[in-house]
């Protein structure tokens, strides 16, 4: 959810609209300060302003904005809260209705909404994902939908979509295209304009974590030298990420029976 915090949308009110003494442009820079973690200032803020609680006058893009920062706020310090799906269930309505949803910000919404609904109702969480995928691909269909300047976010926030789809179908047992769902995340969030972090290969990590799984511990092995390779390639070998993933890769030389290649690595 820290990501719903940069907003990528073309507000269709003036920014010197006040509602609650706030304006579009300042809630939109207090979004900035989420992505910077300033959770604890940007709160204070909010609750200096609104108390709480939003008027229900307020113009639908201040609304916007107050559910989207709740959402993160809620999301950082509580997880995928009841309360954080409420705030994204109003953004989302609101998107709906008022701002348009070929947008990446829609879609992190419906990712939102699924990942809160991944370990409660994993089939409203699939509906969510599914809904995005749908999205997602009419945006990539129709590329000047959205400004050249969204398409890191798009990229990302669709990649997180289809990398958290194939987790869920893995858990229904849904197998037939968990591989091909994983693939493909990595893909997306592996791309060099991205920022590079866990994200850029976690999806390959679950892949590999599914083959192993089922005792295909070869391609495990392959899925894990991918990843060496890509956390060497961005950032070189003396980390924590590239550590980790040797650990990995050993542990599971050692269970394919491969123990001096393990201890090796």
């Amino acid at each position: 959810m820290r990501r719903l915090a940069l907003s990528f949308i073309t507000v269709f009110i003036s920014a010197t609209v006040m509602s609650q003494n706030i304006t579009v442009a300042e809630m939109r820079s207090w979004q900035e300060d989420i992505i910077n973690e300033k959770y604890d200032v940007v709160s204070k803020k909010m609750n200096a302003i609104f108390h709480g609680k939003i008027s229900d006058t307020a113009p639908d893009s201040i609304k916007y904005y107050y559910y989207v920062i709740n959402a993160a706020i809620e999301g950082q310090s509580k997880g995928h809260s009841t309360l954080e799906r409420e705030y994204c269930q109003k953004a989302l309505d609101i998107r709906e209705t008022q701002l348009g949803v070929l947008d990446p910000e829609y879609l992190e919404l419906l990712w939102a909404l699924g990942k809160g609904y991944e370990n409660s109702d994993i089939d409203r969480a699939i509906s969510y994902f599914q809904k995005a995928i749908v999205i997602g691909q009419t945006i990539f269909n129709f590329p000047n939908i959205i400004e050249n300047n969204q398409w890191p976010f798009m990229i990302y926030t669709y990649g997180l979509v289809v990398g958290d789809l194939a987790t869920v179908y893995e858990k229904k047992g849904w197998l037939n295209e968990v591989v091909e769902l994983y693939e493909y995340a990595y893909d997306l969030c592996s791309v060099k304009s991205l920022k590079f972090d866990i994200t850029s290969y976690i999806f390959k990590n679950r892949l590999a974590w599914f083959y192993e799984k089922y005792n295909e511990y070869g391609m495990a092995i392959q899925a894990y030298d991918e990843v060496l390779q890509l956390i060497q390639d961005r950032i070189g070998k003396n980390n924590r990420d590239y550590v980790n993933e040797l650990y990995f890769k050993a542990n599971t030389l050692c269970k394919f029976g491969q123990n001096e290649k393990g201890i090796a690595t």
